[in-house]
């Protein structure tokens, strides 16, 4: 593994990779009141510079991108589905995976893997994720407290299962000549949250659920289909 700062890699940092999996990026949206462009726009420019190096080097290129690009959608949405980003987070992810379609040819093939969102324990574990912060409330408040009635369905994915995906790719030779985008989660866990909500709240004694809000107004919901990437795995295996 290599940490180092995304903005200055070189060709010499990368010429002894085999792949190259970007993981430096910006992980979420709230940040006050910097302009979006200050914040994101980097992050487009040092993705593409660093998928340059691995162009001209013929090093494999992974992507890790995000199924929020979908927006809001009804019902499955596959690779597919028309993308609506809402967000300047998901925005920039569409963004850098346009860059990488262009980028694409005969002797360079990148893959995005829209990821749902990752929950499951870390050495840095986040909890602005939807199931890591229900599950912090209620073992640190012995409560857990939704903003509305819960009612949006939402895609999840086990850390686990993330790294899998990666290592799939990574042992994955694909030479298609062109961007590969896979959507990266089970369909099995695609949840709504009030059902995650009571699901932990099941598992911590005298715990507690509560709602802020009760409106079932204006649900948007993010359901993902994984065929893709499945099919892929099984030819493989």
């Amino acid at each position: 593994m290599l940490e180092n700062e995304a903005r200055t890699l070189t060709e010499s940092d990368l010429e002894d990779f085999d792949v190259v999996v970007q993981l430096a990026g910006i992980s979420n949206d709230p940040f006050g009141n910097l302009s979006p462009e200050a914040i994101y726009d980097p992050t487009r420019v040092y993705a593409i510079k660093i998928a340059q190096i691995c162009k001209k080097l013929g090093v494999r290129y992974l992507f890790p991108s995000s199924c929020s690009v979908y927006g809001i959608g009804k019902g499955m949405q596959d690779e597919d589905t028309p993308t609506h980003p809402q967000t300047p987070y998901s925005f920039n992810k569409l963004q850098i995976e346009q860059d990488l379609a262009e980028l694409a040819d005969s002797s360079f093939s990148p893959i995005a893997l829209r990821l749902a969102t990752v929950f499951g324990s870390s050495p840095r574990i986040r909890f602005d994720v939807i199931v890591n912060m229900l599950c912090g409330m209620a073992i640190a408040q012995n409560q857990v407290v939704l903003n509305s009635d819960g009612q949006a369905w939402r895609p999840h994915l086990d850390i686990e299962d993330a790294c899998e995906a990666f290592r799939c790719c990574i042992e994955w030779d694909y030479q298609e000549g062109k961007l590969l985008v896979l959507n990266v989660g089970r369909n099995d866990n695609n949840w709504k949250i009030l059902d995650i909500a009571r699901l932990i709240q099941s598992k911590v004694t005298g715990c507690e659920l509560q709602f802020l809000g009760r409106s079932s107004e204006n649900i948007v919901d993010e359901l993902v289909k994984d065929r893709k990437i499945q099919d892929g795995v099984d030819k493989r295996t």
